[in-house]
C-alpha cells in the first residue's frame, strides 16, 4: 500500500517535477551557502528542509532507476565534498583523497536518506553529528 501511495505522490507531481528533483536536491544543499558559518549549519538547514517536506522526498527516494534522487544525492555531495577540497588546497584530491569523498559521500546521503525515510524521528543535531563523526576530519576540516 506504501509503495502505491509514493507512486501517486510523484504521478500527481508535474512531469517537469520528476526530472527536477536532482536539481530540487541540488539547490537544497548549495542555496545561500554563503550564510552558513560551517558544514553543520547548512546541514542542520538541509535537514529541516528534507523534513519540512519528508513525504515528498521519501516518495522520490524510494524510486530508483534513471535520474533517480538518491543517486543524485551521491552524485551531488560528492561534487560539493571535492569542490571545498579543491577550495582548501587549491588542487583536485589526489586517487586516496578522492576515495574517501566518494566513500563520504555515499555514505552522507545514505544516512540523509534513512533519516527522511524513517520519517526524520531521529533529533537533527544526532543526524548531524553521525555525520560528522563519520566522514574523516581531513576532508571535514575543508566542507563549509
Amino acid at each position: 500500500m506504501g509503495q502505491k501511495r509514493e507512486s501517486v505522490l510523484l504521478d500527481n507531481a508535474p512531469s517537469r517535477l520528476k526530472y527536477e528533483l536532482p536539481n530540487i536536491y541540488k539547490n537544497i544543499r548549495l542555496q545561500d551557502k554563503d550564510q552558513y558559518r560551517s558544514f553543520e549549519t547548512g546541514l542542520r538547514a538541509q535537514l529541516s528542509h528534507l523534513s519540512e517536506n519528508r513525504e515528498f522526498f521519501a516518495a522520490a527516494l524510494r524510486c530508483h532507476g534513471q535520474n533517480s534522487l538518491s543517486d543524485y544525492m551521491v552524485e551531488t555531495n560528492e561534487e560539493y565534498i571535492t569542490e571545498c577540497w579543491q577550495a582548501a588546497h587549491g588542487k583536485a584530491p589526489d586517487s586516496r583523497v578522492a576515495s574517501a569523498v566518494a566513500f563520504s559521500a555515499a555514505g552522507f546521503s545514505y544516512l540523509l536518506k534513512r533519516w527522511v525515510l524513517n520519517d526524520c524521528a531521529e533529533d537533527p543535531s544526532s543526524v548531524v553529528a553521525v555525520i560528522c563523526d563519520c566522514i574523516p576530519s581531513a576532508i571535514l576540516e575543508t566542507l563549509y
